[in-house]
């Protein structure tokens, strides 16, 4: 989880990083107690996803951002 943090935010990882841990442990549960063990995988693949997807869209909008 802390890899994934650091990609999204690296400056700020550190900072959010106790919020996000709850954010993500209780999407755990919900996912566990609709899908049963699948649904930790499940939410695991929602979490990367999420965070690889932000990070490349954060990263493109500080690059558009950047004077020529």
């Amino acid at each position: 989880m802390r890899r994934l943090l650091f990609l999204l935010l690296p400056r700020e990882a550190g900072v959010h990083q106790h919020e996000l841990n709850e954010q993500f442990e209780y999407c755990v549960r919900r996912e566990r107690a609709r899908f049963g063990r699948l649904g930790v995988g499940y939410a695991w693949a929602r979490l990367v996803l999420d965070v690889v997807m932000t990070s490349l869209l954060l990263r493109r909008c500080s690059a558009a951002r950047r004077p020529p």
